[in-house]
């Protein structure tokens, strides 16, 4: 229960230190946002990458700092697929 809550504490102070970007104007109509979307186009090795990091499963270890990194990326790879849930479980377990 301890490392969760460590794990959480490791996701709240990372949360800020991502490389700031340079704002674009908005899209003017619902066709830009359109076309937007249908540029993007997902990156399948990252995207196999994130999968393979989100269900490894947790190192059988008493240190509660490692188990705290382990949760941490875990949830962040939980969270940049979209398991929501999954990545809560992971940070307040």
């Amino acid at each position: 229960m301890r490392f969760c809550r460590l794990a959480a504490a490791v996701l709240l102070l990372s949360a800020g230190h991502g490389q700031a970007q340079t704002p674009s104007a908005p899209p003017r109509n619902v066709a830009d946002i359109l076309a937007v979307l249908d540029q993007y186009k997902p990156d399948p090795v990252a995207v196999e990458k994130l999968r393979a990091q989100a269900e490894v499963q947790p190192p059988v270890t008493k240190h509660e700092q490692e188990l705290a990194v382990f949760f941490h990326k875990r949830a962040r790879a939980n969270e940049n697929l979209g398991r929501f849930s999954q990545q809560t479980a992971d940070l307040y377990c």
